[in-house]
């Protein structure tokens, strides 16, 4: 679960529920009320008090906890997620509710806001320094009156709408919107085809969950501002003239949206590189190309030699540093967005930092060399070193594996962390298994007919369930026990 979900919730049961569901997902062994206890630093008790308020908060929780005597049990067969387990707790704190309504576009009072959600008005000031707080990263701030509502740029306000949506999920009312935006997605895909052959591969999760974050504050006429200063825009090239008509007409035909300002065109086109998949590319190029000419192939090349510190397979150094300039091309072009399109989660950096530390160090030791392109400022370089450091590691992994049987892996993701998690995974799967993955392609019964797939392991809201084969969902940020569960099911078959 997000730091940023984290730091929203406000109530101390709620937090103590958290850190033990936390603390038995990463336990592979059967442990004493006694031992729990202890670890978490409060008392039998209290920990049998939490026990009981589990139950009450999710539904579910009896697949994942089981208490027998004296003995926690943590079910590693659960079909849930901890994550899922986990939103049962958060969606019900008052800082979530509030901030739901303030990103679509709600303004009340504190007065009206107290009696929506329940709480005096000395409870709700006493929280609202834990949303200031979160809303700060973000380069936002509150307004108190005469109403609640989000203040800072567009751009800003739009990205935090993102990362809160992506590790929210998809609520009901939304389901039949995502229906929409997906078919959106597809056709514009196709249409896009038929003038170029190919396309970005992109994330298609996280593409369509940035149309819907456009769709929410267009749909409220929050609109991307205009530039004022000509050097601020940008030289476009005839693919964005094509982009933008497909892009009118898909707007007008699926949610009756006309007359989009320019700036809103732009928006939609820079923010696919958001979604990009740094895979082996195979000829393709990675980047939007958004200016006249492509200069910067291999730019970040000597900058990016390590000279034989990091043990990089050397069969595959154009492939990768074809993704880092890339990489890095796309960043520059974001940033002219927003710089926060550096940023990464609070949890992806620390994972960089504890499993890849030298090659991480060794890539903001770099960075210092680096200048990045379309006068873009590198803000946030220990998040950009991040990724950098999750791509370098993809290369220092073997996926050699014999073909037997075939799992379908579906992951979405932020950035460079999609092809880590892949690899990741596959240090789990047993080598009989042959791995492809799909990001744009229509996941559906006859597709895995059609391929033979035995598994699909996906870590996304897959709204059409699939039969024929058996479906595994891990967590964003799987757990050591959703990994050991992963690994005995794939035995197991």
């Amino acid at each position: 679960m997000r730091k940023l979900y984290i730091d929203l919730v406000t109530d101390k049961k709620a937090i103590r529920l958290i850190q033990l569901i936390y603390f038995l997902a990463d336990t592979s062994d059967l442990l004493t009320m006694e031992d729990v206890a202890d670890s978490l630093g409060v008392t039998k008790k209290t920990l049998k008090s939490d026990l009981e308020l589990l139950q009450e908060y999710s539904p579910v929780i009896d697949g994942f906890v089981q208490v027998k005597k004296e003995t926690i049990i943590f079910n590693r067969d659960s079909t849930y997620t901890i994550e899922e387990v986990l939103s049962d707790i958060i969606d019900q704190q008052p800082l979530f509710t509030l901030l739901s309504a303030l990103l679509d576009g709600e303004e009340y009072s504190i007065e009206t806001w107290c009696e929506r959600i329940w709480l005096s008005e000395r409870t709700l000031r006493r929280y609202l320094p834990s949303l200031t707080e979160v809303l700060e990263r973000y380069n936002l701030t509150l307004q108190l009156s005469p109403f609640l509502a989000l203040v800072g740029e567009e751009a800003n306000i739009r990205y935090l709408y993102f990362d809160y949506t992506s590790q929210r999920g998809w609520r009901e009312e939304d389901i039949h919107l995502d229906t929409m935006v997906q078919k959106f997605y597809y056709e514009f895909q196709e249409a896009f085809l038929k003038k170029y052959q190919r396309v970005l591969t992109l994330d298609a999760n996280r593409a369509k969950l940035w149309h819907h974050v456009i769709l929410q504050r267009v749909n409220k006429q929050l609109y991307m501002p205009k530039k004022q200063d000509p050097t601020q825009k940008y030289p476009m090239t005839k693919r964005f003239d094509v982009f933008s008509e497909i892009y009118d007409q898909l707007m007008k035909k699926y949610f009756s949206i006309e007359n989009l300002p320019y700036e809103e065109h732009i928006y939609a086109y820079i923010t696919t590189l958001a979604s990009v998949i740094y895979l082996p590319p195979e000829g393709e190029i990675y980047s939007i190309n958004l200016t006249r000419k492509s200069n910067y192939e291999n730019k970040y090349n000597a900058i990016f030699d390590f000279e034989g510190t990091i043990p990089l397979d050397p069969l595959k150094s154009e492939e990768m540093y074809h993704c880092v300039n890339s990489f890095l091309e796309n960043i520059s072009l974001l940033s002219r967005i927003t710089p926060l399109f550096q940023r990464n989660s609070f949890e992806l950096n620390q994972y960089a930092k504890t499993e890849f530390p030298e090659i991480y160090q060794a890539c903001l030791t770099k960075l210092k060399q680096v200048q990045l392109t379309h006068d873009a400022k590198l803000l946030y370089p220990e998040d950009v070193a991040t990724n950098l450091s999750l791509l370098f590691s993809s290369y220092l992994i073997d996926t050699t594996i014999e073909n037997n049987k075939k799992i379908l892996l579906s992951i979405s993701g932020e950035a460079c962390y999609v092809q880590h998690l892949i690899a990741l995974l596959k240090k789990r799967i047993p080598s009989n298994f042959d791995v492809v993955w799909v990001f744009n392609e229509k996941i559906t019964e006859e597709y895995v007919k059609k391929e033979g797939i035995n598994v699909i392991i996906y870590n996304h809201v897959m709204l059409v369930p699939l039969e024929g084969c058996l479906s595994i969902k891990v967590s964003q940020f799987p757990a050591i026990g959703e990994l050991e569960r992963l690994t005995k099911k794939l035995f197991e078959i």
